[in-house]
């Protein structure tokens, strides 16, 4: 990506404006698949930690990149997988998909109104892992 892309500059201004950038899909050296890292080995994590990457997975997903997802469905699953973490005495790190249309503007403020009457605390993935 070159520097005067519209991407690059959308990145740039998040990042600036002190938002968190990180990716739950990419490439390295062909270790890792397009589902992030299911099939990333021991040799594929070193390699990271290497880089200078942390290795965060999340515990929910409420697939909102199945187009059929409606809100309904998408509050079963929180449920189902909100207890399972619980039940695993773990905090809640949900994946959603920004640029899914549904998910920005359904998804979004009922996933977040569901955890709120949870009594979750949101945070960064960086006060997670106790990092700036």
């Amino acid at each position: 990506m070159s520097p005067d892309q519209p991407e690059a500059e959308r990145l740039r201004r998040l990042h600036e404006a002190g938002h968190q950038l990180g990716s739950h899909a990419c490439e390295l050296n062909k270790l890792l698949s397009a589902s992030g890292l299911d099939d990333c080995n021991t040799a594929c994590r070193r390699e990271m930690k290497a880089m200078g990457y942390k290795i965060v997975l999340w515990n929910i997903d409420p697939v909102d990149w199945k187009s059929e997802i409606d809100v309904n469905t998408t509050l079963k699953i929180l449920e189902e997988q909100d207890a399972s973490a619980h039940a695993e005495g773990s905090g809640a790190i949900v994946l959603m998909h920004d640029r899914i249309l549904q998910t920005a503007e359904v998804l979004l403020p009922e996933v977040l109104g569901f955890f709120e009457a949870r009594g979750y605390d949101f945070v960064t993935i960086g006060d997670c892992l106790g990092a700036d």
